[in-house]
């Protein structure tokens, strides 16, 4: 739980636990901080006023960004309290301007860019790479999410936790999903993104964008030792999907995996049945994952590989596995990596997520991200990024179906946040079929090279009034192509009121025909407090010619007790002359959910 009185900028990062003395180095060297026991109550009301708050130890963290290690005039104090069960944070946070504070949301799971808050993160496991990670704002916005790596966070997990700021009395809920606690534990190789997901849960109860019943499930999630061991079982029921019946099955995925050393992970995960009851369909694979931040003394470096292989009543011929590896360098000044991922053309994971098969790709990449000097010409720049990234996609013919090349000559954020960037990316792609890249205009099938440009400026994220824009020109397949998406947002002082307009317009001139694509987005939301938010999000294109909108109004009883009001709304526009316009209704749907958690 977090309990916290906030500051202009977030002093540091790091990992709490329990330790000798508060701010002494614990027997790794790093930081530690002792906790406080109390069998006095502790009231979330942003004040840290009660005796067991005076009496525990305090530490003081350092800066981490811009400039890592040095003096801040933003002092922040952090006390650790458990009291029975529950655990208890506590921030004080100094400015020197607290009218500057900034907030733009009071949304859950909101990024929360440019705004002022802190952040946990928590090794339930002691294992030094997955966890648990909160993080609240001024306003007393939470967001949270799973830790499977060094990198890149999901936002998909809600835990049951509360938070209060003192500019802010605040309380926020918790959303409990079956599938997403734990998700974690999942976590498959390195850095395989969504080019394969052995397990993707979203198979479960989901087919084609239509619900599948789901008649019960029970999941096993924990550590013991230095194993960690997650399993799910879920038995749907029958339905019919679009006039087809789809039958009931039963649905299992599994994933185990160990710390041979502190270094070294190995495990393996392992998938049965098939969402769409065609017959037999299973998974197997395995992985490791070595990683170490005192390469060359204080860097980060991470290794890994991976095997997988299916079994299934239907595939096509060929072969059933795949493989990969990856080298990660992902540091401050230097961020390099290189991968190699092969799919076989039957590897079929019926419970997984695989766009793309019978392939070989390979990604390199790597970027220079120097930090000049603040008493040099280029002063007012915090960082640049030299930008680097191939990849290269061949069949299993060796044939090269398509490859890239994106490089950033110029790519800056100056100290105020604001950005810009300039990019030049030629692309090769081959077509074994036509292509209708828009209604009408289809590209034929053969061998394609062109060349793309882009121009990106962004303000930054902290200001109340925030504008961007990003312009892709250039070649394209037989002609080209020209792609302007700008959008301008603006946040009310507490973060109540956020209002934002997204436009992206598409003009293409191909040998085979010309077309023009608009895209429009506008979206509000306004929170009487944490507790009680109203959203509403509206888009048109021209491609469906549909006018949806969607308006959902969340309030949470209590953190694990929320009730939705969900109303959307679609409109057609009938093309019967060049200048008609009306739009007649297309569909209407108004919900009420409310979920409820009961906890011993």
């Amino acid at each position: 739980m977090l309990n916290s009185p906030y500051r202009r900028l977030l002093a540091g990062a790091w990992l709490l636990r329990s330790g000798p003395a508060a701010g002494a180095p614990g027997g790794d060297g790093h930081a530690s901080i002792a906790v406080k026991r109390s069998s006095a109550p502790i009231i979330l009301d942003g004040r840290l006023d009660e005796p067991a708050w005076r009496e525990a130890p305090v530490a003081k963290l350092v800066q981490q960004s811009p400039r890592p290690g040095e003096p801040t005039p933003y002092e922040t104090e952090v006390r650790v309290i458990m009291a029975g069960d529950r655990l208890y944070f506590g921030f004080l946070c100094r400015d020197p301007e607290p009218k500057r504070a900034s907030v733009h949301t009071m949304r859950r799971d909101d990024p929360m860019t440019g705004d002022d808050m802190v952040g946990i993160a928590l090794d339930r496991y002691g294992d030094k790479k997955t966890g648990y990670w909160f993080r609240v704002n001024a306003a007393g916005a939470r967001a949270d999410g799973l830790i499977a790596g060094p990198e890149h966070p999901s936002f998909d997990w809600d835990g049951v936790w509360d938070a209060r700021t003192a500019r802010f009395p605040l309380f926020f809920p918790e959303k409990r999903v079956f599938f997403v606690e734990g998700a974690n534990q999942y976590e498959f190789a390195l850095g395989l993104g969504s080019q394969f997901i052995p397990f993707f849960s979203r198979r479960i109860g989901l087919l084609e964008g239509q619900p599948i019943p789901i008649q019960g499930g029970l999941k096993l999630n924990g550590r013991v030792g230095r194993g960690n061991l997650a399993m799910l079982d879920v038995q749907t029921r029958q339905t019919a999907v679009k006039n087809q019946v789809v039958p009931g099955v039963n649905l299992f995925a599994g994933c185990f995996s160990y710390d041979l050393t502190d270094k070294l992970r190995v495990g393996t995960i392992l998938t049965n049945g098939d969402p769409e009851g065609h017959g037999r369909n299973s998974l197997m694979g395995f992985d490791a994952v070595w990683r170490t931040s005192k390469f060359r003394g204080n860097k980060n470096l991470l290794a890994g590989g991976w095997t997988a292989l299916t079994s299934t009543d239907r595939a096509p011929e060929g072969r059933r596995s795949g493989w990969g590896f990856k080298f990660d360098y992902p540091n401050d000044l230097w961020d390099c990596s290189i991968a190699v991922n092969d799919f076989g053309m039957a590897l079929n994971p019926a419970l997984g997520f695989l766009p793309r098969r019978g392939v070989r790709r390979t990604d390199l990449r790597c970027t220079l991200q120097p930090r000049p000097s603040k008493n040099g010409p280029f002063r007012a720049v915090r960082q640049q990024f030299f930008e680097n990234e191939f990849n290269l996609v061949r069949n299993h013919q060796g044939i090269a179906e398509s490859w890239g090349y994106f490089m950033a000559p110029l790519n800056f954020r100056l100290e105020s946040g604001d950005r810009a960037e300039f990019n030049w990316y030629p692309h090769y792609e081959f077509l074994a079929a036509p292509f209708e890249i828009a209604c009408g205009v289809v590209i034929p099938p053969g061998s394609y090279r062109f060349t793309r440009w882009r121009i990106e400026a962004q303000t930054s994220t902290h200001r109340r009034f925030q504008a961007g824009s990003t312009t892709w020109f250039g070649s394209f397949y037989s002609g080209n192509l020209t792609q302007w998406e700008n959008y301008v947002r603006w946040t009310s002082p507490e973060g109540r009121l956020q209002l934002g307009l997204t436009t992206e317009n598409n003009y293409g001139h191909l040998q085979t025909g010309s077309f023009v694509q608009r895209l429009w987005q506008l979206q509000t939301a306004f929170a009487w407090n944490p507790n009680l938010v109203l959203t509403s999000f509206i888009q048109y294109d021209t491609e469906s010619r549909n006018l949806g909108s969607n308006t959902r109004l969340r309030w949470t009883i209590r953190p694990g007790n929320d009730l939705f009001i969900v109303w959307n709304r679609g409109w057609q526009r009938l093309i019967l002359n060049p200048r008609e316009l009306r739009l007649i209704p297309d569909n209407e749907l108004l919900a009420v959910k409310l979920r409820w958690t009961f906890r011993r």
